[in-house]
């Protein structure tokens, strides 16, 4: 993801964040399950970070600050991990 991030930061925007919406949406379809949400989240803090560090190289002025980038990402659609795998309730068998 992060060579991803460094090669896709020339891209317009709307298709930048596009394509890391489907990006982590595959991901999280992938590796999320009971056990390893630990895994997907740090995955997630550490892609929301180096995003910012590597769109903000796009120019000479910082464009973005931590507060405007959250605004940025909630605006774009940019989800947070979801467990996809349903809870399984399961009966105890007696006697």
């Amino acid at each position: 993801m992060k060579a991803w991030l460094k090669a896709a930061r020339h891209l317009p925007k709307k298709q930048f964040f596009k394509t890391l919406k489907s990006k982590l949406v595959g991901h999280y379809n992938y590796f999320y399950v009971r056990g390893n949400a630990r895994s997907v989240w740090s995955f997630y803090y550490q892609t929301i970070k180096f995003a910012k560090k590597w769109l903000n190289r796009r120019s000479q002025r910082k464009s973005y600050t931590w507060e405007k980038f959250k605004r940025v990402l909630e605006y774009m659609g940019i989800p947070r991990p979801k467990p996809t795998e349903k809870r399984r309730l399961h009966q105890v068998a007696l006697g």
